[in-house]
């Protein structure tokens, strides 16, 4: 009698061992990463005339509004401007947060566009970069 209450009690022994290592180690296994504090915002410009793209991936190089000057500002910075030769132009180091997009091009209306910057904006790549699409229209 006294081996089966020995086995029986290392057998409670090791139940109660191994759920005390899962109750300290499964927290921090279940810890995700902190969020980047800051972000790379990817400035698409499109002719929506030339296609209407949903997602950066169905974006085609076709579809770009070449020489579009992009003015980013909000998230509590100044306000940043770039020269987007082949319509796509990156804006690195930005906190998350409200942004204005403002696009301008000659023969093109001016286009301003609200966007969220950080962990769930939209058309966020694995890489974890934001890529906003702003179309712009030709001018009457």
């Amino acid at each position: 009698m006294r081996k089966n209450h020995t086995a029986r009690n290392l057998v409670i022994l090791a139940v109660i061992i191994a759920i005390a290592v899962a109750a300290v180690g499964l927290p921090s296994l279940l810890q995700q990463a902190p969020p980047p504090s800051t972000f790379t915002m990817v400035v698409h410009v499109y002719d929506p005339a030339k296609g209407t793209p949903q997602t950066l991936y169905n974006l085609t190089q076709a579809e770009l509004v070449n020489g579009a000057t992009v003015v980013v500002s909000g998230g509590n910075q100044p306000a940043q401007t770039q020269f987007a030769s082949g319509g796509i132009i990156p804006f690195t180091q930005l906190p998350a947060g409200a942004y204005q997009i403002t696009v301008s091009s000659p023969g093109y209306n001016s286009n301003t566009v609200p966007y969220s910057l950080g962990p769930n904006c939209v058309d966020r790549t694995p890489d974890g970069e934001c890529h906003p699409l702003v179309p712009m229209t030709k001018a009457s």
